[in-house]
């Protein structure tokens, strides 16, 4: 894509210093939103004992660092939402 100066009431904001390819995937229990070196990940699943430290796992044998990690669940499913860094 390309990139551009934004003019907001505060000053121009330069787009250039940002990662301007933004990349979305999807699977019927994962979303992977990915933006430079930066990535968010949603994954639905039902409530499955080990899942969580799986899914860490993985992104520590790919390098990716866990900025925030937001779970929830309700009856048997759980959400797990990811920001990560590499």
């Amino acid at each position: 894509g390309s990139c551009s100066t934004y003019q907001n009431g505060r000053g121009a904001v330069n787009f250039s210093q940002f990662p301007c390819s933004f990349q979305t995937w999807t699977s019927p229990n994962v979303v992977l939103n990915i933006c430079g070196e930066d990535a968010q990940i949603g994954i639905c699943s039902t409530w499955k004992p080990g899942l969580l430290p799986s899914i860490l796992y993985i992104f520590e044998k790919h390098k990716l660092e866990v900025v925030s990690a937001h779970v929830s669940s309700e009856n048997c499913k759980c959400m797990y939402m990811f920001h990560t860094h590499v």
